[in-house]
């Protein structure tokens, strides 16, 4: 019991001011904390949080098994999700922005854009830590773009197993320019290739779209599209 608290001690870190350690597999902490399904864990962080000098978690926003409104649960006030998935097949998984002003950001602003992320078991299984970001309404007006609710909006987590590295990510739906981020720093900009990539403004037709990067990956394919939503897709290059 010791060896799964000490696991799960970084799931549940009280403030919104650090990040968790990413997770890994452990079929022991599955059982654990799912004993007869997946656990699905990771991030919910503000735009421009970094993993250092300015971690900035999004703290009760709802996330829900898509048509399962009963499994649901809130994240923790440094943005961690946990939640119980079917193990076999992707889920997806509504996310609800909390209605209340968040506690770090400068200045005090809500979240206005809902999403729905994808929970692949084989990304998952692969122990890469899934992260998904959203801007504030303060933060819209420097964003260098301008938010159309018409359109659909596609968030691309990128992560790898060395000694594979992150390449370009392409959507096959018409939209803005593409926007980069860098973990590290907290900064975003032009480009395709990042720790993260933010396609805004996504034409919702048909609605879904296809994420690929080049090389072996895991994550990538059809994702569902939404009006006013921002999709989340984690792929890793393997």
């Amino acid at each position: 019991m010791l060896a799964l608290v000490a696991a799960c001690g970084a799931c549940n870190n009280p403030s919104n001011l650090g990040p968790d350690a990413p997770p890994r597999p452990d079929a022991a902490l599955d059982a654990f904390m799912c004993p007869a399904n997946r656990f699905f864990t990771g991030q919910y962080i503000d735009w421009d949080s970094n993993n250092s000098s300015n971690f900035c978690g999004i703290y009760s926003a709802t996330f829900a098994v898509h048509g399962d409104a009963s499994n649901s649960k809130p994240t923790n006030p440094n943005g961690r999700f946990q939640i119980c998935l079917d193990n076999a097949i992707p889920s997806q998984i509504d996310i609800t922005p909390s209605t209340t002003a968040s506690q770090c950001t400068v200045p005090a602003s809500t979240y206005p854009l809902p999403g729905l992320a994808i929970a692949d078991p084989e990304v998952i299984t692969t122990g890469q830590l899934i992260s998904m970001q959203n801007f504030t309404v303060a933060r819209e007006a420097t964003l260098g773009f301008t938010v159309d609710t018409s359109k659909a909006f596609v968030y691309v987590n990128v992560d790898a197993v060395p000694p594979a590295t992150r390449a370009a990510v392409s959507i096959t739906s018409s939209s803005d320019p593409a926007q980069a981020y860098t973990m590290s720093t907290g900064t975003w900009a032009a480009g395709t290739t990042g720790d993260a990539v933010f396609f805004p403004n996504v034409d919702p037709t048909g609605g879904t779209t296809t994420v690929s990067m080049p090389g072996a990956t895991v994550g990538a394919g059809s994702v569902p599209i939404v009006a006013g939503t921002i999709s989340y897709v984690t792929i890793v290059a393997m």
